[in-house]
Parts: C-alpha cells; structure tokens; sequence
C-alpha cells in the first residue's frame, strides 16, 4: 500500500537533503539557506504539480440493481452496484447510456 506523503514531509525531506548535501561541499551558512530554498521551492512546486495533475474519478452507481458485482461496460468492475471510473470516456458512456447514476469526485 502507498503512502500518501504531505507537503510538510516533502518540504521537511527536501529541507534535510539540500543542507546535508550542501554541507558535504563545504558552502558556507548563506549558501546552504539558499541551496535549501531552492530545495524547498522545488519541493513545493512538485507537489503542486501532483496535485493538479490527479486524474478525475467518477463514481457509477447501478440504479436498478443496487447489490450488482461484476463486470460491465468496457470491463468495468462493479462492487455492490459501484465502480469508479478515471477515463472521462467511460464516464460519459455511463451518463449517456439508462440504469447508471454517474457521480464526479
């Protein structure tokens, strides 16, 4: 199982590596902060990055038969008349097509 890693941690972690590597060079206090901002700045844009780039789920839910398990349209797995979706195609097929409630997370 993945951990999720925060902002503070990445941050923390950048943080720790950027002086522990700045400090291997030989730099002096000025340029250790500011290696160890540019480490911080990378950090945050990264995560950033990561969190704009999470692809949109969907969640499917089988109108008329609520305790459904198994697999329809496009091998879509359904468990107990649910199954998320990440493809916008399949989404929209589901919202198109009768029987299916299509929410957005």
């Amino acid at each position: 199982m993945s951990k999720t890693v925060t902002l503070e941690e990445k941050i923390a972690k950048a943080e720790e590596d950027a002086r522990r590597k700045a400090e291997a060079d030989g730099l002096d206090e000025t340029a250790i902060q500011e290696a160890v901002s540019k480490a911080v700045e990378k950090a945050k844009a990264a995560y950033d990055k990561q969190v704009k780039e999470k692809p949109a789920s969907w969640l499917v839910k089988v109108r008329d038969n609520p305790n459904f398990c198994g697999i329809g349209a496009g091998g879509i797995q359904f468990a107990n008349g649910e199954a998320v979706v990440t493809s916008g195609r399949m989404a929209d097929w589901f919202t198109e097509h009768e029987g299916y409630e299509v929410i957005r997370q």
